[in-house]
Order: structure tokens, then sequence, then C-alpha cells
């Protein structure tokens, strides 16, 4: 085996093939029902875990304000797996926050 230095950046592994990153959106889109737009925006997919440590909320809580129409609903990925679009998760908290804070400004004697 020939000894051969390889830069950082190259992608060619050691079996001298280069190598093919998947990058096949639509192959994923089809699996999901996530919209190509959804994944070319950027924007992130959290898990529920991800959502449980962001709101401090439990899963049956999650699960039951999403049901009401009061949380934002989740995305069916593939299977039994979904997640939260983490834009609206966090447009959610930052609306309770407001809340507390129109809450407190009338009040608080101003």
């Amino acid at each position: 085996m020939r000894n051969q230095r390889r830069s950082m950046n190259d992608d060619t592994p050691s079996t001298g093939k280069p190598c093919t990153k998947r990058t096949d959106e639509a192959a994923l889109i089809a699996k999901s029902s996530v919209s190509l737009s959804t994944v070319r925006r950027g924007r992130r997919l959290l898990s529920m875990n991800a959502v449980v440590h962001r709101t401090s909320l439990s899963r049956a809580t999650i699960y039951r304000l999403a049901s009401s129409g009061e949380f934002p609903p989740r995305v069916r990925l593939l299977g039994a797996r979904s997640a939260w679009i983490e834009d609206e998760v966090e447009a959610w908290i930052e609306e309770r926050i407001a809340s507390r804070d129109g809450c407190q400004g009338s009040n608080d004697g101003r």
C-alpha cells in the first residue's frame, strides 16, 4: 500500500475513490412529509427531546397543547419519527415571553 499524504480538504478516502456525499434532497423529501422548500430555506427540525429541553414542558403536555392547537404541530418524517420546526417553537416561546411582559407592564403601576 502506498503512503500518500492527503490534504485536510481532500474528499478522497484511502481507497482512491472519491466520496459521494448524499445530497439528494428529493429522495429524502419523498420519504417524508417535509416539503422541499422547508429544507431549502434552512429551517431546522427539532426532536421531541430538543423541544422538551427548550420549553421545559413534558412530552405529554407538548402533545396535548399541539392537539388543541396551542403549540406548533409536529412534522411527520418517517414511520413513527416526527419533529418540530425550530422557528415555530422559538416563535411560540417568544409569544409566551411577550405575553408575560405585557401582563407585567400593565400590573406594575406604570
